[in-house]
């Protein structure tokens, strides 16, 4: 979430157009989820970064994005999709 305001802030004057920083960022966040090594993961994640990054392109607010993120993060998990974002035990080889 720091990273988006940090992009937003930092590379306004170079990409010039919001929707490019929200496609920037979109996609930013998206490659941080790699670590999970699923495809699934990376699209649910691309996806949820444009929101997250549209709603904080409209409204500068880390307090909404880190709300959206938490409540985006439970539902996955309810929903039973968390396996996607949960690694556990595949770190750890024996």
């Amino acid at each position: 979430m720091l990273c988006r305001q940090f992009l937003f802030t930092r590379y306004a004057p170079l990409f010039g157009r919001t929707t490019i920083l929200i496609a920037v960022s979109s996609l930013s966040f998206g490659s941080a989820h790699i670590i999970f090594l699923n495809p699934i993961a990376i699209v649910m994640t691309l996806a949820g970064g444009f929101l997250f990054a549209r709603d904080y392109a409209r409204h500068r607010s880390l307090k909404l994005t880190r709300l959206e993120h938490t409540f985006c993060g439970c539902l996955i998990f309810t929903v039973d999709h968390g396996r996607f974002f949960y690694t556990g035990a595949a770190w750890h080889h024996h």
